[in-house]
């Protein structure tokens, strides 16, 4: 079972049992719709049986693997599309577009062909060609003992091809009789023959020089004993035997040590190996016990594959990947950076007028959804012209950091704190009625009040004044909500400064 192409070959046979045990179904019924259930069903193993016969072949002559992975789909993408029209023909009938009474005395049902079941049989003919051609090819190039066995599958192959040939071309005495369910049976029982009368999965001689010097994995085969049986090519560049050392000569003690080491180091599974750190080189090694007589261990082979490339490949790319994450970081972080700039003041750290604009236009939309009220409080620090003037800017930008500090640390939770620019503030304070605002409000002004700043020990202090707009009492938008508490804040200034002024309306 666990010789390339076993596997394949028991699906080849599955399929064709599937495919002959429903043409004797279809053949059994009397019904139409009966029968023609039953070929649909039929269509499973006969439009199998050729990609797998042909894989079956591939892999007994050792080609599988190096198949690419495009044409294993592209193998099955045509037998897939024949299943689903098959099966949806009533619809279209692009398989079957008609169907006639045939020989009543052989219960046949003529099917009429359409343009899918002629993609199909062109399909599968190309499929026998390419199969023939490699059989063939084989039976030129390969040894006596493989020429029985390759012409065997040949003869099967002409068996299934020429059965199939009969209907298509309806040289069948019987019209629409359909031979090639009895082909491919002929075929499979060949196979079977070829399996346990011929040997067919047995291994076959080859000229060790055209196979084992030239596999590009390194083969060590050792005795009980620990001599080297047998060793390639690629093995002695590896292990860094002499180019000279041949199979069957003594290792020395370094090489015999070395390769006691290699045994111990894969007698659990496959192991990865740094054999060269001066000239990195790393191998992937495997072992298998060998047998002489059943159940007698007669040596070790050692299987080492140079798996340098792909490491140094994996090194770079975990040293790429570990670079790529710190850059992914640093782009993290700039992108919160980026985020806090553009929504807040880069003097003071609070939220600046774009999020205030988005801010309060969405707390006025859950406000009218929800009917609370939305206070707005737009605050200026009285005399800052002179505080500037006087003290320099540097010192005007402390007082503005000091006051928005303030602010900030006095507000709740839920209120916004925002600088318009200059020396403005707004506060949005949702949930809060205008006169409880205006009494934060005056709060506020109060604690600024107390704030002292200190330049080169001079004691200096700031009045804020402010004014008070509330949604749904002055304005339900926030250009008028603005507007109103600009306006409040002028008359606050008008009045004398240092004060909170709430319209006269509330």
């Amino acid at each position: 079972r666990d010789v390339p192409g076993a596997r394949l070959l028991t699906l080849l046979l599955a399929a064709i049992c599937e495919w002959t045990l429903a043409a004797a179904l279809e053949a059994a019924v009397v019904e139409t719709q009966a029968k023609i259930f039953f070929s649909q069903v039929e269509y499973l193993g006969a439009v199998s049986a050729a990609p797998l016969m042909l894989l079956f072949i591939l892999a007994y002559i050792r080609s599988l693997p190096n198949l690419p992975r495009g044409f294993l789909i592209g193998l099955w993408g045509i037998p897939v599309l024949i299943l689903g029209l098959v099966w949806t023909n009533p619809w279209h009938g692009l398989v079957w577009p008609g169907f006639s009474e045939g020989d009543r005395a052989a219960n046949v049902l003529i099917y009429h062909h359409g343009p899918a079941f002629w993609l199909m049989v062109g399909y599968i003919y190309l499929l026998f060609f390419f199969i023939l051609l490699i059989l063939v090819h084989q039976y030129l190039w390969s040894s006596y003992a493989s020429r029985v066995q390759i012409g065997v599958m040949l003869l099967g192959s002409i068996f299934s091809l020429g059965a199939a040939l009969v209907y298509v071309l309806n040289l069948n005495p019987v019209p629409g009789l359909d031979w090639s369910p009895v082909g491919a049976a002929a075929s499979a029982l060949i196979l079977a023959w070829s399996v346990f009368r011929l040997g067919l999965f047995d291994l076959v001689p080859v000229a060790r020089d055209k196979v084992l010097e030239q596999l590009q994995d390194g083969v060590v085969v050792i005795d009980v004993e620990g001599r080297i049986l047998d060793i390639n090519q690629t093995a002695r560049r590896l292990l860094g035997f002499p180019a000279h050392f041949s199979r069957g000569a003594a290792p020395g003690q370094p090489m015999r040590a070395g390769i006691q080491a290699l045994r111990e180091k894969a007698q659990h599974g496959p192991v990865e190996l740094l054999i060269d750190p001066d000239q990195p080189c790393y191998i992937e090694l495997q072992m298998s016990t060998l047998y002489g007589s059943p159940g007698t261990p007669a040596g070790s082979l050692l299987i080492l594959r140079d798996v340098t490339r792909n490491k140094m490949a994996e090194l770079g790319l975990q040293q790429m990947n570990f670079h790529l994450k710190e850059q992914i970081k640093e782009i993290n972080r700039l992108q919160v950076q980026l985020r806090e700039q553009a929504t807040h003041d880069a003097l003071t750290g609070l939220y600046n007028r774009r999020y205030l604009d988005e801010t309060l236009a969405f707390e006025l939309e859950q406000a009218r959804k929800d009917g609370y009220p939305v206070s707005v409080l737009m605050l200026d620090i009285d005399h800052f012209k002179v505080v500037n003037d006087r003290f320099g800017h540097p010192f005007g930008d402390h007082i503005l950091q000091g006051v928005g500090q303030m602010l900030h640390q006095y507000i709740r939770v839920s209120d916004v704190v925002c600088r318009l620019g200059g020396e403005e503030f707004i506060v949005v304070m949702p949930h809060m009625a205008p006169k409880a605002a205006f009494q934060r409000a005056d709060w506020l002004r109060r604690e600024c009040e107390r704030l002292v700043f200190y330049c080169e020990d001079l004691p200096v202090s700031v009045t804020l004044s402010g004014g008070v707009a509330a949604f749904p009492q002055h304005g339900d938008s926030t250009e008028e909500l603005l507007r109103l508490s600009d306006r409040a804040l002028y008359q606050a200034k008008s009045q004398g400064r240092n004060r909170i002024v709430l319209p006269r309306a509330i």
